[in-house]
């Protein structure tokens, strides 16, 4: 209603026509007399903005709290995760063993975090196998306690990239700024000498920032307690976050779930494809070796009954050989 009510307000020249009717109010319509009505009130608009703050202001302080609690710990989960910690180096351990056929290898002891994603394009010489393919591979045969990596990380980090962390760190001055407004708005309202009877805007906003520098306080402790986590993080993984936003860390994090969840259905697909493949040959293999043990004698028995009934087939078809003879029938004398 606020929200329709300031979008609809008349502005100062039309409320100053509207108070040259104020006398005539009853041949005015609803609407009119209304806005006659509530013209009497000073600074109506900027009220009206701080009422509508203040109807918002619950929502937009939980959503706020929520989002900077969500990326805090996220950052926290990242940084103590043994399972995290383990995939790097198993990444690490992968990549300097299939480099270390090139004639210039040198040992890497680290890599940059924004190449997870890149595993995935990164191709071996079949063109068809990736170099994630050889690290799910190995997960799956020798480090198992990895196969739920995605598992744990994928939600974390798709809630996480979905926020923008810029904007939620404006929040709080966002906050403040209308609070400042609100508080001189409540200044106005208590210096008026002509106060309107049943004007109740000073008590409610009065109470409101009370409780509301608790909150603000609240939210900046949240965002520098967010901030520590980050770098803590980025310390962790040697980033430097002027170059490499938190918004696209977990973005990066996010694909690199999503792909090694992709390579891990893929390579049980080719394992299933190749035991069945390995299965049909077995098959062709042993009916061959069956077919060589048969002695030859038995073997031509075996197709004799085949021989003869082809041999009827074709009698039938040329229609000779299929009626008994037919035997001459002598009468007896008669003596």
């Amino acid at each position: 209603f606020l929200k329709q009510l300031e979008k609809y307000l008349p502005t100062s020249e039309e409320l100053k026509i509207l108070a040259d009717y104020k006398n005539e109010n009853n041949d005015l319509q609803y609407s009119e007399q209304y806005f006659c009505t509530i013209g009497d009130i000073k600074r109506l608009k900027q009220r009206l903005k701080t009422l509508l703050f203040k109807a918002n202001y619950k929502e937009t302080v939980e959503e706020t709290d929520k989002a900077f609690v969500e990326v805090r710990n996220a950052c926290n989960h990242v940084r103590h995760s043994m399972r995290f910690k383990k995939m790097l180096e198993l990444i690490l351990t992968i990549g300097n063993y299939m480099n270390s056929s090139a004639k210039t290898y040198e040992p890497v002891h680290g890599f940059d975090i924004s190449f997870l994603p890149k595993l995935h394009s990164t191709k071996a010489n079949d063109g068809r196998r990736s170099l994630l393919h050889f690290i799910a591979q190995a997960i799956e045969d020798k480090h198992r306690d990895l196969l739920s990596f995605s598992d744990e990380f994928y939600l974390l980090a798709d809630g996480v990239s979905k926020i923008n962390v810029l904007e939620l760190q404006k929040q709080p001055q966002e906050i403040n700024r209308e609070l400042k407004n609100a508080r001189e708005e409540l200044a106005i309202a208590k210096e008026n000498d002509e106060p309107i009877e049943g004007d109740r805007f000073a008590e409610a906003i009065e109470e409101f920032i009370i409780r509301a520098d608790d909150d603000v306080a609240r939210l900046e402790q949240l965002d520098r307690e967010m901030t520590h986590a980050y770098q803590n993080l980025c310390d962790f993984l040697a980033i430097d976050p002027k170059n490499y936003s938190l918004t696209e860390f977990f973005t990066d994090l996010k694909l690199f779930c999503t792909f090694f969840s992709t390579c891990l259905q893929e390579i049980r697909v080719w394992r299933e494809q190749a035991a069945r493949a390995a299965k049909t040959t077995n098959i062709q293999l042993y009916v061959e070796k069956r077919i060589q043990e048969i002695p030859d004698d038995k073997l031509q028995i075996c197709r004799r009954p085949w021989s003869r009934i082809e041999d009827l087939i074709e009698k039938r078809k040329k229609n000779c050989g299929l009626t008994p003879p037919t035997i001459p029938y002598k009468r007896r004398s008669q003596s």
